[in-house]
């Protein structure tokens, strides 16, 4: 496995499967992209077959600022909502356990996980510090910001703006130092350094290769964290823990036609079993 730091040169913009209308605010933010973005972009810089659909495997999605890393917080983790806004103050995590009350009906064929603190929210795909993998402290990270923009739909063949094709959507600005991390199967034909165009509008990112950066090594680990989405299926949906999917969709350029809609387990999505190497042993 390689792994490769993305610099971006200016703002970010990853477009779901949330289409664009008029007089609609700007779309939730999409971040970060989904492996299927950073493949087409590994694909195209690394000069690959175009005819063939990207084969790269991407196994971590992580960020990093300075010397530290950071990954999407587990969905089986919560904090106390009254020091939630403590942003200077690490907070103890509370574990997620395995809701076992006897004689209980439910209709759920796995294990629900549930708290016995009241007052607390799940930090699920907030950016946390790598190292709370293993202390289960939380510390509110503030990596990136959003800007919202407005755009206008473009008539190519009459070269000029369309009536009424206005659209609100939202952009992601790393902050000062922050840049992120890929973990993928191969090189591709990257090399050591270069540029490549990530996601809508192909804004240009600088690309280099970077040591293995230290992974939380957990020797009993019974449940297992996603670093990177995985495409969801009904083996998988067996083996849930505490998850949260999302689905993506887009225009095929090779074929010329829309992609079929895929549904995604976001990074952070909690597992009973070793699902892939996309996962690390979660403390709990």
């Amino acid at each position: 496995m390689i792994w490769y730091e993305l610099t971006p040169f200016d703002t970010l913009f990853f477009r779901g499967a949330i289409p664009f209308d008029a007089n609609l605010p700007a779309s939730d933010i999409f971040f970060p992209p989904p492996p299927s973005v950073i493949k087409g972009a590994i694909w195209t810089a690394g000069r690959q077959n175009f005819s063939k659909a990207p084969t790269v495997k991407i196994s971590a999605i992580l960020l990093k600022k300075d010397s530290n890393y950071y990954v999407q917080a587990p969905y089986s983790w919560f904090v106390e909502k009254s020091k939630e806004q403590e942003k200077d103050k690490k907070e103890i995590i509370v574990c997620a356990k395995e809701f076992q009350e006897k004689d209980a009906i439910c209709s759920a064929n796995t294990p629900i996980p549930w708290v016995e603190e009241d007052n607390v929210k799940n930090i699920g795909s907030e950016w946390i510090d790598i190292t709370a993998m293993t202390n289960k402290q939380y510390k509110k990270e503030e990596l990136f910001d959003c800007e919202d923009r407005t755009g206008i739909g473009i008539d190519y063949d009459k070269k000029s703006t369309e009536d009424g094709k206005l659209f609100n959507v939202r952009h992601i600005r790393l902050r000062q130092g922050v840049t992120i991390v890929i973990k993928i199967d191969d090189e591709y034909g990257l090399g050591e350094n270069g540029i490549l165009r990530l996601g809508g509008e192909r804004r240009i990112c600088h690309y280099k290769k970077i040591e293995k950066p230290q992974l939380p090594k957990i020797d009993n680990g019974k449940y297992f964290v996603l670093l990177a989405p995985v495409l969801c299926t009904e083996e998988l949906l067996q083996k849930v823990f505490a998850a949260k999917t999302f689905v993506v969709s887009g225009w095929d350029m090779r074929d010329k036609k829309h992609k079929a809609s895929q549904t995604w387990f976001c990074a952070g999505s909690v597992f009973t079993e070793n699902i892939s190497d996309q996962c690390v042993a979660l403390s709990q």
